[in-house]
């Protein structure tokens, strides 16, 4: 596809074959009309389970209910039956690979923005299917990066391959958030390491690691919408004041050019907590970000940008809340931001 931008996404699944719920694959094996005997041979197969811990004072065993034993010849086919709603694709421009429990996506675009809102509305569909299979991403493990046509830039060979010289980089993540790695050999993605660094998990305040957000707040003043995005080599977001639905403010932002749309959203949430404080006002903020919602309320993130983020958070208690609204929808708020 020389003439299509691409987008290569992996999504790794938290704890996949751990937490495979087993009512959802019944229901999986009847909507495919499985026969009773394969049915009654899963069903047995999974039957009255349990997990061990042994050491050499004790042994103790609690049975397991969920999950999909693996080490096992029939694991992948259960697990490949499990998550083949995600699989079926009837897509020309979408390509999607299983390996084990992680799942690669390779999406085409004619143009940047094209390629943008593909990826979008793909994510947001794998996440609804996710949903309704009772599983979560990983989000700390998800990455994506994005390769520019080759019709549409100069181009080098390296060891006989040809390869983008710089590729834009511009998804707004509905699930994941993009971690930018460093490729020293062909200098094809930014470095991560310019972009953020991780802190000891014990510098982190104990009362600030577990923050959770309301999606309404009782006697909001104000609604505030962000949005993060980046245009060619540049980044930025914007911050709309909503006062009874009336826009009455806008705030615009320049960030570096090795900032990440993540990173972006992340520093207009922060914004507009912070406006909140200095004015003394209760507001809602409204986001299309779900990475960054999943970001502020992980108690394991070391990312010393997300935990600034959620220090001022913190200061600002009772005063905010957080909502998530889909993108490209209409909201007008959201429209307005982006």
């Amino acid at each position: 596809m020389p003439s299509e931008h691409l987008a290569l996404v992996s999504l790794d699944i938290k704890s996949a074959f751990d937490t495979m719920n087993r009512p959802v694959l019944f229901k999986t094996l009847e909507s495919y009309g499985s026969p009773a005997f394969f049915k009654n041979f899963i069903y047995f197969y999974l039957k009255n389970r349990r997990v061990f811990y042994t050491n050499d004072v004790l042994e103790i065993s609690i049975p397991c209910s969920k999950g999909c034993p693996q080490s096992s010849v029939i694991a992948p086919t259960i697990w490949n039956i499990y998550i083949n709603s995600i699989l079926i694709n009837d897509r020309p421009d979408l390509h999607i690979q299983a390996f084990a429990d992680d799942l690669v996506l390779l999406i085409g675009g004619r143009t940047a923005r094209e390629l943008e809102n593909k990826t979008n509305v793909i994510l947001a569909a794998i996440s609804d299917k996710l949903e309704d299979l009772e599983l979560k991403l990983s989000i700390e493990k998800c990455q994506a990066v994005v390769y520019r046509s080759i019709a549409s830039q100069k181009f080098s060979k390296r060891n006989s391959t040809v390869l983008n010289r710089k590729p834009t980089f511009k998804i707004k993540n509905h699930s994941i958030k993009i971690w930018v790695n460093r490729s020293n050999e062909y200098n094809t993605i930014f470095d991560i390491n310019l972009l953020d660094k991780y802190i000891p998990f014990k510098n982190i305040p104990s009362r600030q690691k577990l923050i959770n957000l309301d999606s309404k707040i009782s006697n909001a003043d104000y609604e505030i919408c962000t949005d993060g995005s980046r245009n060619a080599n540049e980044t930025g977001f914007a911050v709309c004041v909503l006062k009874d639905e009336i826009n009455i403010q806008n705030y615009l932002f320049k960030l570096n050019s090795y900032n990440s749309v993540f990173q972006a959203e992340l520093a207009a949430i922060e914004f507009a907590v912070n406006w909140a404080v200095k004015e003394k006002v209760k507001v809602i903020i409204h986001t299309d970000s779900l990475s960054s919602i999943s970001a502020i309320n992980s108690a394991n993130t070391r990312s010393e940008f997300v935990n600034k983020v959620k220090t001022n958070i913190f200061k600002a208690k009772n005063m905010v809340g957080l909502s998530w609204v889909k993108a490209h929808v209409g909201i007008p708020g959201n429209e307005l931001a982006d």
